[in-house]
């Protein structure tokens, strides 16, 4: 009977040392959004995030950071269904209810930018203000500055010439080909596109001037785990 007593005593200290060194999950939505997200096949394979993510795991012991794989035009519906707890390259005005996140300190910034066909532009940067007269293309799901931030599908039909679609490499295609008058990019992955295709790069030519400057967050549920003070420190814009 002793035995029996010390075995099971034994089993509860060793639940007790697993559950108090067991780390507390936080999920973070992956939606396709390169150079930071690459989704391929319903896989989050690559990216800047990703990098991000292995160093946040790195500098702590609490938490254990994992992917979950969403879309751009669902994130925010995955979320409320507590799917995930975070997103990280993100920006509070993207379509967050604000009264369920936070946002951590601004850890990075990029650009969005349009770009048209050389031959289109003529040399005249003009060519890029007057959006309404253009056939644009767009990914399907992103809030973008010249629609106000509003990613409906109907709102941006409704005031656009606009095709919405999945992925940068097929719009910056659609321009090229003829399909489209301009697409709407992110500046980074535009300039990483670049040097990936030197033979096409100089048939594009991009807007002088911003759509919209990212200011990139962490944006992160308020009746979580993980702390403001937490994950500021954790990406390393404390400025305390």
């Amino acid at each position: 009977m002793f035995k029996c007593i010390f075995f099971f005593g034994g089993l509860f200290l060793i639940a007790i040392a697993f559950g108090a060194n067991a780390k507390i999950i936080i999920k973070i939505g992956c939606s396709n959004f390169p150079p930071y997200f690459n989704v391929e096949n319903g896989l989050c394979l690559r990216g800047k995030g990703i990098d991000k993510i292995r160093e946040l795991n790195k500098k702590q012991k609490k938490y254990d950071f994992q992917l979950y794989v969403t879309a751009p035009a669902r994130k925010t519906m995955d979320f409320q269904n507590r799917k995930f707890d975070m997103s990280l390259y993100s920006n509070i005005n993207w379509g967050w209810d604000k009264s369920t996140v936070f946002a951590s300190c601004i850890f990075g910034t990029d650009h969005e930018v349009f770009v048209a066909r050389k031959d289109q532009v003529a040399g005249n940067n003009a060519y890029f203000d007057d959006i309404a007269a253009k056939r644009i293309v767009a990914i399907n799901g992103y809030h973008y500055a010249f629609a106000q931030f509003n990613a409906d599908r109907e709102f941006l039909h409704k005031h656009f010439n606009i095709e919405l679609t999945n992925t940068h490499e097929g719009n910056l295609m659609a321009v090229m080909l003829g399909r489209a008058d301009m697409a709407i990019v992110t500046k980074s992955f535009l300039d990483d596109w670049r040097q990936e295709h030197p033979d096409l790069s100089p048939d594009l030519m991009e807007a002088k001037k911003y759509d919209q400057t990212y200011q990139f967050t962490a944006v992160v549920r308020k009746d979580g785990s993980l702390t403001k003070r937490e994950i500021d420190q954790l990406l390393g814009c404390d400025s305390r």
